[in-house]
């Protein structure tokens, strides 16, 4: 993918990955479930909007903790979760088990990244598990249609499969795996066009109402502790106005952030956009580029995420990025909708 420089693609990469991250959590689905019923699901009185409702308290109200697999194109990455409710304040702590080493404590609102002294290694994909869907159906029932689908299996516990289908072809479905019992989130996918999974959470092993000690969510003396989603980047947030704005955005998706962002290597201010729907997300980046830079759009997927690239002349000459879980054509009319304000 040609970019303005290594250093800038880096930046773009790790931002999009960590506001993703940390407002919304990636996804959950299905797989392979052993022992799947053909027949459809006998749920009760429950309508799949009652089960999704449940499924966000489940995530919030509970202690829990388990192992979970998150795939996504060519990654396969194995967290660690531990959750717990004290006082009606929340605590949280993930643990990657492959990869670099990363570890972030949530108490309540606040993030904290743990690492090796002197070094810094980013929590990407899969770090949270279904932070989208801990809202319940209110953030994304006006852009998907939910029904129940069948029974399955899911880390050793029955399942009840709720079908998230988009309204139309401007993002991708979903499918949801809840714990028969509890109506814990137990497996997540979002599937593209073709049905097959795009990204793919599952838990592997979970345990649900145990005891857990305060002292497994504090911070340990001998780890360096920064703000998740902060430490690292190397630029500041700015309050300013931007110059920029979206003139087309699939129904149901609205502005969710906008930052105007600088680096410590000098680079051109950066413009930043964050949209959601409330299960999808696309962030729009625009920065300014020499009038003579030889400059192509770009197409980069790794699982469900696109990123393109494409340059831009509004007396001056910019470089626009939309980087998103939707499709490509639907990220390519968004990048061609940024305008400069007059």
């Amino acid at each position: 993918m040609v970019m303005r420089s290594g250093a800038r693609q880096g930046q773009r990469s790790r931002m999009f990955r960590s506001s993703a991250l940390l407002t919304k959590w990636s996804l959950l689905t299905v797989l392979i479930v052993t022992g799947q019923f053909s027949q459809l699901a006998w749920s009760g009185d429950k309508s799949a909007a009652q089960w999704v409702d449940e499924m966000s308290r489940a995530f919030k109200d509970r202690n829990y903790h388990g192992k979970f697999m998150y795939w996504s194109g060519k990654q396969i990455n194995t967290l660690e979760i531990l959750h717990k409710v004290k006082d009606g304040e929340e605590f949280e702590r993930i643990r990657r088990l492959s990869g670099k080493q990363v570890d972030v404590i949530r108490a309540d609102h606040p993030l904290f990244c743990l690492h090796p002294a002197d070094h810094f290694a980013r929590l990407e994909d899969g770090g949270a598990f279904a932070a989208k869907f801990r809202e319940g159906k209110s953030g994304f029932v006006k852009s998907y249609t939910l029904s129940v689908g069948i029974l399955g299996k899911v880390a050793g516990r029955p399942a009840q499969q709720i079908i998230v289908t988009a309204q139309d072809r401007l993002r991708y479905d979903y499918e949801l795996w809840l714990d028969q019992e509890s109506a814990f989130l137990l497996k997540s996918a979002l599937l593209g066009p073709d049905g097959a999974p795009l990204e793919v959470f599952e838990f592997v092993d979970l345990q649900l109402g145990i005891e857990l000690a305060d002292s497994l969510f504090e911070l340990a003396t001998h780890t360096q502790a920064s703000p998740a989603g902060h430490a690292g980047h190397g630029h500041d947030r700015s309050k300013a106005a931007s110059d920029w704005h979206v003139t087309w955005a699939p129904q149901g998706f609205t502005l969710a952030s906008r930052d105007v962002q600088n680096d410590s290597e000098g680079l051109s201010p950066m413009d930043v956009m964050m949209y959601a729907d409330g299960l999808a997300t696309y962030t729009v980046f625009v920065e300014g580029v020499s009038v003579g830079q030889a400059l192509a759009e770009t197409v980069s997927q790794e699982g469900a995420t696109i990123a393109f690239s494409q340059p831009m002349v509004q007396s001056d000459a910019y470089w626009v990025t939309v980087v998103g879980e939707l499709p490509l054509d639907t990220i390519k009319r968004i990048a061609s909708s940024v305008s400069k304000k007059h």
